[in-house]
């Protein structure tokens, strides 16, 4: 598990991890990093039994609009993977 990017709401300000900075990144991956945290902004959080709930159903099914989410998440996917690989 690893964040690739966060919402801070304290500064109204999204931050994209250092991991993404480098030349191999497809850029539809930032986009797609800043697509979800804005998401974020819209849908904010709820309470559901006493739970704090971030990625809700209308969150994810707007989340899968992105024109590039499959593929943006594969990659993330794959570059976790490496990055636990690289750390083991």
């Amino acid at each position: 598990y690893r964040i690739f990017g966060r919402y801070d709401r304290s500064k109204n300000e999204i931050v994209i991890s250092r991991l993404l900075d480098e030349h191999r990144t497809p850029f539809y991956v930032i986009e797609y990093i800043m697509y979800h945290e804005m998401l974020h902004i819209k849908y904010g959080f709820t309470y559901k039994k006493g739970r704090r709930r971030i990625h809700t159903s209308p969150f994810k099914k707007e989340e899968e609009k992105f024109p590039y989410y499959k593929e943006s998440k594969e990659y993330l996917k794959k570059i976790s993977g490496r990055e636990r690989k690289f750390l083991s």
